[in-house]
Parts: C-alpha cells; sequence; structure tokens
C-alpha cells in the first residue's frame, strides 16, 4: 500500500502512506424500513471500514433535486430522524469511530443514536483500553479547577486512563487530540508534575509508524462532491481510465479512483495489479447502482456523466453473484477483499 516510514521518525513527522477512501451514498439509509435497520446498515460499513483499514468514509447525498420527497427529515412509522439519510449515516459513523470513554463529551445524544450503542464495537487500534498503553492515545481536553482549557500554554486532557495528562499548548475545552504517548517504560513519568505531552495530527500514528487509526467521515453533495475535497496531501498519478475530478486547495487528490457496479470489468487476482498510488477512493452506488447516482449528479457536467468518466478503473467485484442484487452494505465488505488484494 505504499512505502514505508523510518520506524524512528519523530511524532508528528509524517512520512508518506497510502491511504484508503471509499465513498458511500447516504440513499441505502433512505431505503431502510426501521431505525434498527438504518442503524445495523450503518454498523456492518463501519465494522467493513475498521477491517480493511479504510482512512476516510465520504457519504456523498444522490437525489434528483426535483424529487422533493428525498429532502428534509424522514422517519419509519412516526419515528424520525433529522435531516437526510446521508446524515443519519455519518452520525452514526462518527459515533462508532469515536472511542467509547469520549463519546459522553464530545457527542450530544439525538434520536438518531438511540440504537448505536447496540452495535457491535469497532475494537480498533485508536479504541484503546485502560490498561493498555499504545504509542498515541485520543483524548479530550478538559476544565479544571485552575481554569478552562489548561493554563500556561498547557492543557489538561483526559485519554481514558485514571489520571489525566498535560499536554503542550492552550486548547479550548471539549478539543478532540490525539497526543504521543511515550514509551510503556516510561508510562510513569507521564504523569509526574512539569511533564508535557505533545499533541499530534490524528493522521500521525498511521503515516509515523503504519498504525490504523479509524476512519475520518465527510459530507459531500453528489458524487461529483465526494471525487473532490481529498484531506490527504500529495499524489502519486492515476491509471488508466477517465480520472477524477481533481482536489480541493488546500489538500491534495485522489489518484486512484475505483467505481464498482455489476456492470464494470472484472479484474481477477493474481493477474492484475493496481499502478502505484498514494490516495485511493473507492466508490459505491446505492440501491439502483453507481450508474444512477452519476446520472443524477448536476454537478456533474453533461456529457461526463458515465462512471467510466470519472474512474480510473470501473470494477465488477462480484462477477460470480448468485442473488439477483448485492446491497451496498454488503458491496463494501465484498469489494475491500477484492481490491485490496489486487493492490498488494
Amino acid at each position: 500500500m505504499g512505502d514505508g516510514a523510518d520506524g524512528n521518525s519523530k511524532p508528528g513527522e509524517q512520512q508518506y502512506r497510502a491511504t484508503i477512501s471509499i465513498a458511500v451514498p447516504g440513499s441505502i439509509i433512505d431505503n431502510t424500513q426501521s431505525l434498527e435497520r438504518a442503524t445495523a446498515v450503518a454498523g456492518q460499513i463501519a465494522r467493513a471500514a475498521v477491517i480493511f483499514r479504510v482512512h476516510e468514509i465520504v457519504v456523498f447525498d444522490d437525489w434528483d433535486s426535483a424529487d422533493g420527497n428525498s429532502h428534509g427529515p424522514r422517519g419509519w412509522r412516526g419515528e424520525r430522524f433529522s435531516g437526510s439519510g446521508g446524515s443519519f449515516l455519518a452520525r452514526v459513523l462518527q459515533y462508532l469511530d469515536t472511542p467509547q470513554y469520549l463519546r459522553r463529551a464530545l457527542i450530544p445524544l439525538t434520536p438518531d443514536l438511540r440504537l448505536a450503542g447496540l452495535l457491535p464495537p469497532l475494537d480498533a487500534p485508536h479504541h484503546a483500553r485502560m490498561h493498555e498503553w499504545p504509542e498515541f492515545r485520543e483524548g479530550v481536553v478538559v476544565a479544571e479547577e485552575g481554569g478552562e482549557g489548561g493554563a500556561g500554554g498547557s492543557s489538561v486532557v483526559d485519554v481514558g486512563l485514571q489520571q489525566r495528562v498535560h499536554v503542550r499548548g492552550s486548547f479550548s475545552e471539549g478539543t478532540r487530540l490525539t497526543v504521543a504517548m511515550g514509551p510503556a517504560s516510561e508510562r510513569e513519568k507521564v504523569f509526574l508534575p512539569g511533564v508535557l505531552l505533545s499533541p499530534v495530527s490524528p493522521l500521525a500514528p498511521w503515516a509515523c509508524k503504519g498504525l490504523y487509526w479509524g476512519y475520518s467521515v465527510r459530507l459531500a453533495r453528489g458524487v461529483s462532491g465526494a471525487l473532490k475535497d481529498c484531506p490527504f496531501s500529495g499524489a502519486a498519478g492515476g491509471g488508466e481510465g477517465g480520472g477524477g475530478e481533481g482536489g480541493a486547495a488546500g489538500g491534495g487528490a485522489y489518484d486512484l479512483i475505483i467505481g464498482t457496479s455489476e456492470h464494470g470489468e472484472v479484474k481477477e487476482i493474481g493477474q492484475f495489479k493496481f499502478p502505484p498510488f498514494r490516495h485511493a477512493l473507492i466508490v459505491f452506488g446505492g440501491v439502483a447502482g453507481l450508474e444512477e447516482s452519476c446520472e443524477l449528479d448536476e454537478g456533474l457536467e453533461e456529457g461526463r456523466r458515465e462512471p467510466q468518466q470519472l474512474c480510473h478503473y470501473y470494477l465488477n467485484t462480484c462477477s460470480l453473484q448468485g442473488s439477483r442484487t448485492i446491497r451496498t452494505e454488503e458491496a463494501v465488505l465484498i469489494s475491500l477483499a477484492h481490491i485490496l488484494a489486487l493492490i498488494k
């Protein structure tokens, strides 16, 4: 998946490592029949993403602007969720990625999340248990008697341990931080007076150490929005096919864009390998497939609404399917397994 980083890299010193992003449509939530089912779909996508070390999940709205029924609050049998199916999916995905000990401080409880606590945990590396001492921990800035958010160029942070730690820099209360904890052999020194730990980028565990650190969630308008605004910097240059819509100012660009559909091309494991890349994006369609998601996207130019024109590769990742249809949450798991085998 790309070049490795030196094991002696300092916290925050980013090396190059390839990233994997997936884009899924919010309409898969609009199509569910109950809050239980909608929550379960979100949980399946989150689990698949963590199992295959996905770094970003882009949730895009795929609707026809002339269809008023696709907008506003939706619900099942009087039980409503706020906003679109995409916003519901994004909230549940963010909830699941947040370590359990931070959820109360960082995520307001809404009706959308009523059943999210019943989902299987992701058990990702950044969901550290109290007795564990990983190189990094996720934390939240807390207020103490000495003042809110810390004083004198430092902040008090709850990182899920019995004692709080102090980090360099003044941050507002409620700010989420990734903290470099240092080696386990020096864990007792961390809590000594005057010891300050370093906050690092959430990308640092992966970029510097190759340690998977969960996924970020981004909302986008349509497939066109999903293809833009890559949050990762740098690109290696893409492969065959049409190519993407480019990146946003201040960010990078996806240099490997893969569309998935039963109408796509079959690439057999062992007979094909993707070219080098830095940031891959795998795009999934909704109930009617990726073709319709592209056709409904007003952000795409007329004459450039075919998935083959937008993606470097357009693949069928389950050519021997027995069912007439594969649900998007199933396609995510199947496609990640197949595509990552073509990357190795």
